[in-house]
Formats: C-alpha cells, structure tokens, sequence
C-alpha cells in the first residue's frame, strides 16, 4: 500500500485509489468518474447528493479505457449505503422497503425508481445488521448504551424500525380532524390531474 501521508486518499501498487472524502458540496465531484461508491451514515445525506454521486459510476478498467472498449464491466459500478434507520417516508425508507420483499437477511427491491416518472436505477439490497448481531462490541454495550436512550431511539437504533421521534404520526389527526370541521366548505379547492 502506498500511504497517502494525510490526505484522503490511498493509492495502491496496482494505480487503484481508496478516497475519503466528506460530501458536503457533491457538486466538486462532478467531473469524477468512480467504480464503487461507498456511503457511511446515509441516513445523515440528503437523498439529490446520492444521486449526483450516483451519475458519477461511470469509470472503466486501465485495459478497457486503453483499448478504448465499450461498455467496461469490470468494476462494480455501486453505491454501497450504510445507514441507521429514520423517520417513515424517509428516502432511504422509499429506496429499500417501499415495494420490497423481505428476504432471509433482509429485504430486497427488483426495480427501484426515485419517483413515478423517473426511469429504474437498478435493484436494491437491503442487509439487516443490527448492534445485537455485532460479536465485536464491548461487554454491556447493548444493554447499557443503547437500551439507556430515549424510546424512539432505541427503537431506530438497537431494535432496527423506521419510526417518528415524536410518536407513531408526524401529524396530530384529532387536530386536523377538527380543524376540517370547522370549514367543511373551503372558498378555494384544488385538483390535480395526470396528463
């Protein structure tokens, strides 16, 4: 291994770079061309930086590009997603569950679609991993640290569901209840039609 004394990378003997970077601005990435993308606490991404990152899987071997081959499939061409489970409805939520099957370790979605309209970027593997199937963490940390905080995160975090911070809905439903009863006729009413 050839160490990059510092910085954010490392480049082995055989031309391959390990980058670590933040992805704060994805834009400075633009011009990249990258064989497998790796994310760390996706859950803390917004979900246009994944794909802006994603346009960016488009790098070929050293013996394709210099032969000029088309298309290279050497490389995996992924983006690998680790993350903590959020609110219902969040992007990751969508992108792994909605409309997935579950499997032996997991769930897994045949066509995943960032929207109605959009085209499918693939398929999604979703690989459950909770702190109590983790061999490595020190005696009682599960026990103590994770069961030690608050409901809803024990809940995200030791026992793996997607869940509000502030109970089971976003919404107070007796409110909004109310709240339609009292204009049962409003002065204006919109409607939306697919054309």
């Amino acid at each position: 291994i050839i160490k990059s004394g510092g910085f954010d990378f490392i480049q082995f003997p055989n031309g391959s770079v390990i980058s670590f970077v933040g992805v704060e601005d994805p834009i400075k990435f633009m011009s990249g061309e990258f064989g497998l993308i790796i994310l760390d606490e996706a859950h803390e991404i917004d979900e246009d930086t994944m794909l802006l990152l994603n346009t960016r899987l488009r790098q070929k071997c050293s013996a394709c590009r210099d032969s000029g081959k088309m298309p290279c499939n050497h490389l995996p061409r992924q983006v690998l997603l680790g993350f903590n489970p959020d609110t219902p409805g969040h992007w990751l939520w969508r992108l792994f569950f909605d409309g997935s099957e579950p499997t032996q370790h997991g769930q897994y979605k045949a066509e995943v679609k960032m929207d109605e309209y959009s085209k499918s970027l693939g398929d999604a593997v979703f690989i459950r991993a909770l702190a109590t199937h983790n061999p490595y963490l020190p005696e009682g940390y599960v026990e103590r640290e994770l069961a030690g905080m608050k409901d809803y995160q024990v809940k995200r975090y030791l026992e793996g569901q997607w869940v509000f911070a502030a109970g089971e809905c976003i919404f107070d439903i007796d409110a909004l209840t109310e709240y339609a009863t009292q204009f049962p006729d409003p002065l204006y009413a919109f409607t939306f039609e697919a054309k």
